[in-house]
């Protein structure tokens, strides 16, 4: 902990990925068809089990050091 309190990574910010942190507060993949009768759902499992994964795989190509570097950015001002 710094001196104004927060936490500290095990790992450096470069090694660190958007799915890593997903999965890190999301343990477990969500059922995205809750309210859906039974036989519906098991039509759908993969297409949503491909469609986390391919979100999952976004994720890993971003790191937190990328995005703490995109979001560190100036605007540029805006002119009229």
């Amino acid at each position: 902990k710094g001196p104004s309190g927060g936490s500290k990574l095990a790992r450096t910010a470069g090694e660190i990925t958007l799915r890593d942190i997903h999965q890190a507060v999301h343990p477990q993949r969500p059922n995205y068809a809750p309210t859906l009768p039974p036989e519906i759902q098991s039509s759908l499992k993969g297409v949503f089990s491909a469609a986390t994964r391919a979100f999952e795989n976004e994720l890993a190509q971003t790191t937190l050091a990328q995005l703490a570097k995109k979001t560190s950015r100036k605007p540029k001002r805006r002119t009229r």
